[in-house]
């Protein structure tokens, strides 16, 4: 009985956890305009999703799939207004990623 209930959960994390990471992921690249920097802050707020769906999928996004690279200048989050000591490292859309998309 134990060997069915973990095939299933398998299944189920195969399927409906898949699914909605590519769904996520495809959100995130959709409200990205190519060439401008987007902090997590600011992704959350354009897709509604929260900032730890963000943060999983950003990294997703950029070391497996190569979609998003983090770009070196930091900045000041514009929606968190965090102190200006603390500073966040925006992702973007690479150069070759935005040729394909126009």
């Amino acid at each position: 009985m134990k060997t069915q209930v973990a095939q299933s959960s398998i299944d189920c994390f195969h399927g409906r956890v898949q699914n909605d990471r590519a769904r996520q992921q495809a959100l995130i690249l959709s409200v990205m305009e190519p060439g401008r920097a987007y902090t997590g802050q600011q992704l959350a707020k354009l897709t509604g999703l929260t900032p730890n769906v963000i943060s999983g999928r950003v990294f997703e996004l950029r070391e497996e799939t190569k979609q998003l690279v983090r770009l070196l200048d930091r900045q000041v989050c514009p929606i968190s207004h965090v102190s200006v000591f603390v500073h966040v490292k925006p992702v973007a859309m690479p150069v070759e990623q935005m040729e394909l998309l126009q």
